[in-house]
Parts: structure tokens; sequence; C-alpha cells
């Protein structure tokens, strides 16, 4: 079986407040090269689950991400949780897409590396 996991990197959430800067043209938070972005806490729980799917019925887990400036202690914490193999998807374009484009994204390439 074949498990593929889309993860999202994130501002990290525990961040302290005074670390978090506004860049307010372009309405975003500011990227913080001292405070390393972490994968979402919704998609490190579904990488956990695929896991535990893959350890009952065998398998092999995919983990794919979709981001211009990729940190890499997120790929590697989703190894640590389990992850066998990774798709990243890396253009400047994707740093701008919204939920409905970066899903049809993901979409795609799912279909093109076989899942569907």
């Amino acid at each position: 079986m074949k498990i593929i996991v889309c993860i999202k990197q994130v501002v990290d959430p525990d961040m302290p407040p005074g670390a978090f800067q506004i860049d307010s043209q372009a309405k975003r938070i500011k990227n913080n090269s001292q405070i390393p972005p972490v994968i979402n806490g919704f998609d490190e729980n579904a990488v956990e689950a695929a896991l535990k799917i893959k350890e009952e019925v065998g398998g092999k887990n995919y983990c794919n991400f979709t981001w211009h400036q990729f940190y890499n202690g997120c790929y590697k914490k989703a190894f640590i949780h389990g992850g066998d193999d990774l798709v990243l998807l890396k253009d400047e374009l994707f740093d701008d897409l919204d939920s409905f484009v970066t899903a049809n994204v993901l979409a795609k390439a799912i279909q093109k590396i076989g899942f569907i």
C-alpha cells in the first residue's frame, strides 16, 4: 500500500510573540531566520497515523511538501516520524498560492508519481 501525506511547513506557533514581524506591504509574517519553521501539527499527526497504518498492513509512506524556501529540519522530522520517501515540489511561485491552487498542484503531483 502506498500512503501519501501532504505536509506544510509553518511559522513555529511556540515562537515568542516578540519574534514575529509583519511585512505590512506583503501582509505576511517576515521570515525570521533565527527561528526555523516547523511541520504543521496536523500534518505531523498524519505522518504518525500513516506510520501506524504501514506497520499494520505494510507499504510505503511518502511525504509531499510544497514550498519555495524549504527548511531541511522539516523533512528530516518527517523521516523521523516514519516517512520512507520525500517528494519536494519547489518553485518560487509556490510562495503566493492560495489553498485552492496549492491543492491542485499537489493533486497533479500525486497523479504524476502514480497514486491515482
